[in-house]
């Protein structure tokens, strides 16, 4: 035997060693070949005649190129097919049932497999699909709930003037481009709420859970965003309650808040409840510590296969035609034509892409969530038109707004009330928020579910500009009246809200008749104005009337369940800082004051120190979008007033079920076919 045969011989005993070797495999066994998801155990929930989809990964991690066998087969009378995915496991290619693929050396390659339940089935059925590569088996299970997909995508921020105007943010006439096209689409494909209201305080935290309840935020039992004050500990320091849904307690036995993540699974263990926000620990209030949501993600905690958050700049999202020339975000030179506010907030807002990822991210997140897990129930929200309005203007009210004879430029237009505020850079957030909108639309219809699936689009609040340096300090305004500090436990403060925790309850109604008579000289007409809405917790329940229609919703009479009390904290307090402790007195700003508390910081602490560009929180920033589109919705223009807390009972009467105990608002009849 020569040479040649020789080494043909040793390489023939070294492949055959290799095989028994413990830890070694040969390059064909190296492909890795995986279910994406958080639990491979679980059966897809899907309608009969309607596909559900699985996210699987290829990966050669050889330094060689490897050939891949891939077939699917289905369950009898169900079918199967592979699509090639990208990068948001969205499909980029026709359905197969087998193929054959070259995997680059170390390339990973994602599919997307569709298993279609077959018309007719009952509720329970079970299929399965199994998919191979090279020999490898992934097994994929799914069982039949005729219950539609449920999904909101929220537009946080974003109040209900922006669907009027145009992308140069002048009343849209037709003439223009829509300032949120796919927006306007869906709406003439909905039930349409034009005159549809958050719940006061028009802050994000109460708000998402009166959609997702159906509560009134005294019901629910929150007040604040992230902040839960439960009062002072023995050293004189405030404490905070982590926000986790054990605050969301009513009534007088602190019964337990129900919210759709309760009642449309049913009792099924297998049905997928998430919610992904950039801003996550408002999710977090969902979180009971008994497997309810299999998902609360955001951009510090998210599931594996999704990207961390990448540094931004709030005002040139990446839909931002004009970005590289604008004064928006990034291109802050010549300093004397940049219009974006630099505040220390907005400079952590970019800083910090984990703790406000952008919409973007959210949204790529959101496709992935979408493929790989299909959820039953789907909580989306983006948060960047909150974050950017906040330190750039809203821009929603074009009457507020001049231009300098340059139509074509925003960033320079004129604010009437802050000179510092940035058109173009709203409406770039506005617009690039619509766009990511329709990236979600587009998926459902990839997924084959649009039809099958119910979809609320909202937001949860608008904001409203502020007058530049008209600041109220709300430790000032109570020094003045002759409040003393002995009488004040915690003040918190910011743009157009604030709370007021007394250490004698006794005094509210006091304080709050002090309050309401206060006046000042407005700056821009030099009239004399009363610049505060005060509530006592009498008004809480019963509810009064102001000039902007009525600002507090009354529960049955005597019931103390008005839109802003909260039985289980007032009527059962505790003497430590177990628990939420309610505010006192609710202030309102109007007018366009920013109030904060900051100077005073004897008086009730030093919490609420932001100087906000823009804000919300009060009446004036309580306007927001609602429209709602699925099987067994009536389409058209719904006129009625109707508030976020009745698209929980709305969607019970939709799809049958019965709505808890806890629920204040009513199902919109209107909208139901």
């Amino acid at each position: 035997m020569n040479y040649k045969g020789n080494l043909r011989v040793l390489v023939i005993l070294v492949a055959l060693v290799s095989l028994f070797l413990p830890g070694e495999r040969s390059l064909a066994q190296d492909l890795g070949f995986s279910q994406v998801t958080t639990d491979a155990s679980r059966p897809h929930q899907v309608q009969a005649s309607t596909p559900t989809s699985y996210v699987l990964e290829l990966v050669n991690p050889s330094p060689e190129p490897m050939e891949v066998s891939l077939a699917i087969t289905a369950s009898t009378a169900w079918t199967a097919e592979l699509f090639f995915a990208d990068e948001l496991f969205r499909p980029t290619s026709t359905g197969f049932p087998q193929a054959t693929v070259e995997l680059a050396a170390q390339e990973s390659r994602y599919l997307v497999a569709y298993l279609t339940a077959p018309a007719g089935l009952s509720e329970g059925e079970v299929g399965a699909a199994h998919v191979t590569a090279n020999g490898q088996t992934v097994d994929l299970k799914a069982a039949v709930r005729n219950v539609p997909k449920v999904f909101f995508v929220s537009m946080d921020g974003c109040g209900g003037g922006y669907l009027y105007i145009d992308r140069n943010g002048q009343w849209d006439t037709g003439t223009y481009e829509p300032l949120m096209p796919r927006t306007r689409d869906f709406l003439e494909q909905s039930a349409f709420f034009p005159n549809a209201f958050g719940l006061l305080p028009s802050i994000t935290d109460p708000n998402h859970m009166s959609v997702v309840s159906g509560s009134w935020p005294g019901t629910l039992g929150v007040a604040n965003v992230f902040h839960h004050f439960a009062g002072i500990d023995p050293t004189g320091e405030p404490v905070f309650l982590a926000p986790s849904k054990d605050l969301l307690r009513w009534g007088d036995d602190g019964a337990s808040i129900q919210t759709v993540y309760d009642v449309l699974p049913a009792g099924n263990p297998d049905v997928y409840n998430a919610f992904l926000s950039g801003k996550e620990l408002t999710g977090h209030l969902l979180d009971d510590g008994n497997d309810t949501m299999d998902t609360i993600a955001g951009g510090i905690w998210h599931p594996y296969y999704l990207q961390d958050p990448q540094l931004r700049k709030i005002g040139d999202p990446p839909s931002d035609p004009d970005a590289a020339t604008d004064r928006d975000g990034t291109n802050l030179f010549p300093s004397s034509q940049a219009k974006m506010y630099q505040s220390a907030g907005l400079r952590d807002l970019n800083a910090h892409p984990s703790k406000y990822p952008s919409d973007r991210w959210v949204m790529d997140s959101a496709l992935r969530i979408l493929f790989a897990e299909d959820p039953d129930l789907f909580y989306i929200n983006m948060g960047d038109c909150d974050d950017g309005e906040h330190y750039l203007g809203a821009a929603d009210r074009p009457p507020e707004w001049t231009d300098l004879g340059t139509p074509e430029v925003l960033w320079d237009d004129a604010n009437l009330y802050n000179p510092r505020v940035n058109r173009g850079a709203v409406l770039d957030i506005v617009f690039e928020a619509d766009y990511l909108f329709g990236r979600f639309l587009d998926a459902l219809d990839l997924k084959q579910t649009a039809d099958q699936s119910v979809v609320s689009l909202l937001s949860d609040h608008g904001q409203v500009t502020l007058m530049d340096d008209s600041l109220i300090d709300m430790g000032d305004v109570l020094t003045d009246l002759g409040i003393s500090q002995d009488d004040v436990e915690m003040i918190t403060a910011s743009g157009s809200i604030g709370y007021l925790y007394l250490t004698d309850s006794s005094l509210a109604a006091a304080v709050a008749s002090q309050l309401a008579d206060y006046t000042l000289v407005h700056p821009l007409n030099q009239a004399t104005v009363h610049p505060f809405v005060v509530l006592d917790r009498d008004e809480m329940d019963s509810g009064i009337d102001d000039v902007y229609g009525p600002l507090v919703e009354d529960g049955v009479a005597g019931n103390r369940r008005g839109e802003l009390y909260s039985a289980w904290n007032i009527d059962h307090p505790v003497h430590d800082t177990s628990k939420v402790r309610w505010p006192d007195l609710w202030v309102f700003t109007l007018f366009r004051f920013n109030i904060i508390h900051q100077s005073s910081p004897e008086i009730g602490g030093a919490l609420g120190t932001f100087h906000f560009t823009a804000s919300h929180g009060s009446p004036e920033s309580s306007w927001v979008q609602l429209a709602m589109r699925g099987p067994g919705l009536a389409v058209g223009v719904h006129q009625e007033r109707v508030s976020l807390a009745d698209v929980a009972p709305t969607l019970y009467a939709l799809l049958g079920f019965s709505e808890p105990a806890n629920v204040d608002g009513e199902a919109i009849l209107s909208a139901l076919r």
